[in-house]
């Protein structure tokens, strides 16, 4: 599923965003504010996919408040602070997705919301199968079933 949602949002970038130069890479991209991407999982993630060694380093520092959110979401399975962060640093470091959020939807089902400043569709691959290693990993510490994948954009581009 991960290389068609890639394939198809790369063409809704082509023919939806607008150019812009970004400095710090020297290069011009496509670009869509303010994207959301949401893909259904209706039987949840079903096995552990494997953590990308890039990844890594963001799962160490998520894991404190990883551990806070599910004992929130333990207690309290309508609570909206079972938020997982990417670092508590922002002055120091700007990871590309700041947060997760695992949320009660109108169905009664679980979304986990991802809360990205900036996203490229040549990664989308990849960050798809980290989300699904955090959807995964909240499923299995609080043993609520995540049936949606929500990622909110601030620039989507390639």
């Amino acid at each position: 599923m991960n290389n068609e949602l890639v394939n198809s949002m790369s063409l809704e970038v082509e023919s939806k965003g607008h150019a812009v130069g970004d400095k710090r890479l020297n290069r011009t991209t496509k670009v869509i504010n303010n994207h959301v991407i949401k893909v259904g999982y209706p039987e949840g993630v079903p096995n552990l996919p494997n953590i990308i060694d890039k990844y890594k380093t963001d799962w160490v520092r998520m894991y404190p408040s990883f551990k806070k959110a599910c004992s929130r979401l333990i207690a309290d399975s309508t609570t909206r602070q079972a938020v997982i962060l990417n670092t508590t640093k922002f002055d120091t470091v700007m990871p590309c997705f700041l947060s997760f959020q695992v949320l009660i939807n109108e169905t009664g089902n679980y979304d986990m919301i991802v809360y990205q400043r900036s996203g490229d569709v040549a990664k989308l691959e990849d960050d798809m199968v980290y989300f699904e290693y955090v959807m995964y990993k909240v499923s299995k510490a609080t043993g609520v079933k995540i049936n949606n994948l929500v990622i909110h954009y601030g620039s989507f581009h390639k």
